[in-house]
């Protein structure tokens, strides 16, 4: 099998792609490397005994490999329309071929999301070691500590006490978030010896946090609902979707979209009825009061809401729940009104790079040419994936970025060679 632990030491003169980091930007860079120049010519540095593991955890153990609707648009950083050349040249349709081809059969599901047919993230793992193996692409377990360049040659020092020569590098080390599955930020590191910049770091696609004590009360129970950031009363940004109430804040895809902007906004607003407006709204909670006359306020959303949840909105407006439904008047349903479509929630972070699906910031783009990913300072070396100051929402956007740019690095140091 190519993946494995020994092989031979590279001698001075080969003519050889050195990928340092096993994940999806690092293996579609080999796979795209060794199709140019031959997999002997490619080397694969994985501090983990096997090459992918952030892969088996992406959707949920599916693995959403992309979305069909990614455009640069989607995507953040300091200088987000870097992407977009690659994610032309490597497209979400050429993703999704390039894996059929591979041998993958892939469904697309609601709002343009790509998973394996088979449900399982292995599946997309296999077939990427699958063609390593058969390009006869070298896989070297061991940390890269050290690089040195001179003379037009990159020396790669091991945590194993290994020197790996190449003539081509491509960091693709991921960012820093879930370390358990190897990303620690040591790619930072190897490119800032270069030269180039990082720019802050910070968790992102990670849940928020927030100290009102009535959200901890919803600890469990998921609604349909808008979610904003807010600042000064401004809105920052809005979502929709399943969230998810937590112990300690607030869950679901919404919230996590929303969280690499968490440091920008104070509050967060909590719209439980996203298909109704205010005045719409309104009239049913009159029409509510009418039919509900013979019950108390206690008694009123049920049927409406989670019965925890009424109970928080009627809270927040501040009427009694023994108050009779018959006493409402049009100001308590205005309040109402504002609870439901308003609820809002001091934010006070969120949670840290161990629960984060993708890194916010990175080596700064500016650093290094769009078309071929390679770097600006280093000829020969290049970059990809979240090593990079760049990252997108949930539904595919990270992989996709992932496939798109390793590709493009792959190919671009190949065909340079």
């Amino acid at each position: 099998m190519a993946d494995n632990k020994h092989g031979g030491i590279l001698e001075t003169g080969d003519c050889v792609v050195i990928i340092i980091g096993g994940g999806a930007g690092g293996l579609i860079a080999a796979i795209a490397a060794g199709s140019i120049i031959g997999g002997e010519n490619v080397r694969i540095l994985e501090k983990n005994d096997r090459v992918g593991r952030k892969i088996l955890a992406t959707g949920n153990g599916r693995c959403n490999l992309t979305n069909i609707n990614a455009s640069v648009s989607d995507y953040m950083g300091e200088h987000p329309e870097f992407c977009s050349y690659a994610l032309r040249s490597f497209s979400p349709e050429k993703a999704i071929n390039f894996f059929q081809r591979l041998g993958l059969v892939i469904k697309i599901e609601a709002d343009g999301r790509a998973y394996p047919k088979c449900g399982m993230a292995g599946a997309v793992l296999d077939i990427l070691r699958n063609e390593i193996s058969r390009l006869n692409i070298e896989v070297i377990h061991a940390e890269a500590v050290n690089i040195r360049f001179a003379h037009s040659l990159f020396s790669v020092y091991s945590s194993k006490q290994r020197e790996v020569f190449g003539q081509r590098v491509i960091i693709a080390t991921g960012g820093r978030a879930a370390p358990v599955y190897g990303s620690d930020g040591g790619g930072y590191d190897l490119l800032i010896k270069f030269g180039h910049k990082l720019n802050a770091v910070y968790p992102a696609l990670v849940q928020l946090r927030t100290g009102a004590a009535d959200i901890k009360a919803l600890n469990g129970i998921r609604v349909t609902a808008g979610i904003s950031l807010v600042k000064d009363g401004d809105i920052i940004a809005r979502q929709e979707g399943e969230l998810q109430f937590t112990n300690y804040g607030v869950s679901g895809i919404p919230a996590l979209n929303l969280s690499g902007m968490a440091g920008q906004g104070s509050d967060i607003v909590i719209d439980f009825s996203p298909d109704t407006d205010d005045s719409g709204l309104l009239r049913l909670l009159r029409k509510r009061s009418e039919n509900l006359s013979h019950l108390d306020a206690g008694q009123y959303f049920t049927g409406f809401f989670h019965k925890t949840v009424g109970r928080i909105l009627l809270k927040y407006a501040g009427i009694p729940f023994t108050m009779p439904v018959s006493r409402f008047t049009e100001k308590e349903l205005i309040k109402l009104v504002t609870a439901i479509k308003s609820y809002t929630a001091p934010l006070s972070g969120v949670l840290g790079f161990n629960e984060a699906q993708a890194t916010g910031g990175g080596i700064d783009t500016d650093g290094f040419d769009p078309h071929t990913m390679e770097s600006y300072l280093i000829k020969g070396l290049y970059a990809a994936g979240e090593v990079l100051d760049i990252y997108g929402p949930c539904g595919g956007y990270n992989l996709q970025w992932a496939w798109a740019s390793g590709y493009l690095a792959g190919k671009s140091a190949a065909s340079d060679l």
